[in-house]
């Protein structure tokens, strides 16, 4: 179930990813590669990956700056704990930390300007990131299935993807502060712990669920939740936001479009606005095809 969403992802992003990478075999090391240009050295570990304890970036190699982490580059070091990405770095590429189990420390590089996908997906002990400010991208999944408890999006970042917090169950709080004007679709999906988000004011839409013609959801909700099937028993998820606090007016807030499903957002206890508390979304209300 949780691999199927990264290929859902890629239908609605366009992007490809193959997950499908197999490390070779041996002792886990970190190589650096000669970009095309021979300009800068792109960085990745080889071996058995699952060897990897602990990690130096280099900033710099063979007289040249280590600018790039490849694509996948530390998929799969289950036993990484701790990375620290030099400021050298300014481009990583999808899926670099996909897999590492344990890996619960990061310092991301302050000249990074892209969060790529699913880059930290499946990090079961990563429960806080802090992005830095030179970031004006967060690519889709980035965060999906990692354990992240709480998370603040700086003002710098233009663009969020569409399921970011994929399926982040421990996640509690999430401070947007980014003058995004749209969440995407699978944003908040099934995040059961949930309690706390703040919108910036320029949010202008909230996506709604996608139906085919048979009526089946095939893209849910910013704010959605589903069942889904273990072995013979369905486990159903489900839960509200205690708090959404959306930091433009009451006036602003009547503008969002917001798409239907959005159960989660609909269930809300306390919605509150700059000039005041809006009355919580009833879920019977009507809501936009978007």
């Amino acid at each position: 179930m949780k691999k199927r969403f990264f290929a859902i992802l890629i239908a609605l992003s366009a992007l490809v990813c193959s997950l499908a990478f197999a490390p070779a075999c041996g002792e886990a090391e970190l190589v650096y590669k000669l970009s095309e240009d021979k300009t800068h050295y792109i960085v990745s570990v080889s071996g058995s990956a699952s060897n990897l304890k602990s990690a130096k970036i280099l900033q710099e190699y063979e007289g040249l700056p280590v600018t790039e982490i490849a694509a996948q580059g530390f998929k799969g070091c289950s036993n990484l704990r701790k990375i620290v990405i030099p400021d050298s770095i300014t481009k990583i590429g999808s899926s670099a930390f996909i897999y590492c189990d344990l890996l619960s420390e990061v310092t991301l590089s302050n000249n990074l300007t892209q969060i790529p996908y699913a880059i930290f997906g499946e990090c079961d002990s990563l429960e806080s990131v802090t992005i830095p400010a030179s970031v004006t991208i967060i690519d889709d999944g980035a965060f999906a299935h990692s354990s992240l408890k709480q998370i603040t999006i700086p003002q710098t970042v233009q663009t969020m993807g569409n399921g970011t917090f994929y399926k982040c169950l421990e996640l509690e709080s999430v401070i947007i502060n980014a003058p995004i004007d749209t969440l995407g679709y699978y944003t908040f999906f099934n995040c059961i712990s949930l309690k706390e988000v703040t919108l910036p004011a320029t949010i202008t839409k909230i996506m709604g669920a996608i139906t085919n013609d048979e009526g089946t959801v095939t893209s849910f909700a910013a704010f959605s939740y589903d069942a889904i099937q273990t072995n013979s028993d369905p486990i159903i998820f489900s839960y509200k936001v205690t708090n959404i606090n959306f930091l433009g007016t009451k006036e602003q807030w009547g503008k969002v479009k917001i798409g239907k499903k959005n159960l989660a957002l609909n269930e809300a206890t306390t919605l509150t606005a700059t000039d005041g508390v809006i009355k919580a979304l009833d879920a019977d209300v009507e809501q936009e095809e978007i």
